[in-house]
């Protein structure tokens, strides 16, 4: 982990790695406890596509307040789309709630309600992927991405004890000189101070490693 910015080890695993255990003792806790105790443990969560966990208060209060029109008339109706039935349907409820993240603060605040959630969850760590190419496609430098999302996992620790991180996504249909180009947009650390510089060079390094695999010059 660099700086918030999480990367993978190659490593050789065994079947033990993979080998379920099971503590018996488990059995023995009443089922009617195990709701507040399921509540009460501390817990990681480490698979959050962080654009997708937009709700849709946020999103009509994002639109107002940068002037983005969606193609939906309320919030319950929105609500309503939540239960899509095709990938396709999920999609267009995604870009319509992302069309709304133009500002900095807009990646705060998308961040911070997730957070906030997370907290009350009694969630300590949580590591949260990121699309840039959604944002830059439309405009949106990098670096208010990745600012405003870096504001926010500060902010979690200090004021909610929530230890976050940031996982860079590439769009896989865009394909490596997509993802080479996207990372290599300017990033100004700009008012995320050190850590928020740390993360523009962390991901310029992982552009030139994507390069390297796939044999693509600068």
């Amino acid at each position: 982990m660099l700086c918030g910015i999480t990367t993978q080890q190659q490593f050789a695993p065994t079947m033990t790695d993979f080998r379920p255990t099971y503590d018996k003792s488990f059995d023995r806790i009443a089922a009617d406890r195990l709701p507040a105790l399921l509540r009460a443990m501390p817990k990681a969560e480490l698979h959050m596509h962080i654009e997708g966990s937009l709700e849709p208060e946020l999103i009509f209060a994002l639109a107002q307040r940068n002037g983005v029109s969606i193609p939906y008339a309320s919030v319950e109706e929105l609500r309503k789309a939540y239960a899509f039935t095709n990938l396709q349907s999920f999609l267009d409820i995604y870009y319509a709630g992302a069309s709304v993240l133009l500002k900095e603060q807009d990646f705060y605040d998308m961040a911070w309600a997730y957070l906030e959630r997370a907290a009350a969850d009694n969630v300590v760590h949580t590591e949260m992927f990121f699309d840039p190419q959604t944002h830059t496609a439309r405009g949106v430098p990098m670096e208010t991405v990745v600012n405003g999302l870096h504001r926010a996992c500060t902010d979690a620790r200090s004021k909610l004890g929530v230890s976050a991180a940031l996982i860079l996504c590439f769009l896989r249909h865009l394909g490596g000189l997509g993802a080479r180009g996207g990372a290599h947009q300017p990033l100004d650390a700009g008012g995320g101070g050190a850590q928020a510089g740390a993360h523009a060079a962390a991901l310029r390094a992982l552009a030139h490693q994507l390069g390297a695999q796939r044999g693509l010059t600068p």
